[in-house]
């Protein structure tokens, strides 16, 4: 579905069987406009979800994921 924030997939589950419930505490809500929130999978989660599914789109973003995700961890360590 596209939308005016662009490309939208709406699925009922994700990698090896995670439903909403699964993943509902590995995401947080980000404003993407006044008013309009979405929730979004923290990077551990999505790099865990593409190592599962394996698909060669999937493997290929996961360099850039987990370079990412040092960048993250180094600038703003928990």
């Amino acid at each position: 579905m596209l939308t005016k924030f662009g490309p939208l997939d709406v699925l009922g589950m994700i990698g090896k069987s995670r439903t909403w419930e699964d993943l509902v505490c590995s995401a947080q809500s980000k404003e993407i406009e006044s008013g309009v929130q979405v929730r979004v999978l923290n990077l551990e989660t999505l790099i865990a979800v593409k190592e599962e599914l394996g698909f060669p789109r999937d493997t290929a973003m996961l360099p850039i994921l987990r370079q990412a995700l040092k960048e993250w961890s180094e600038r703003w360590p928990e």
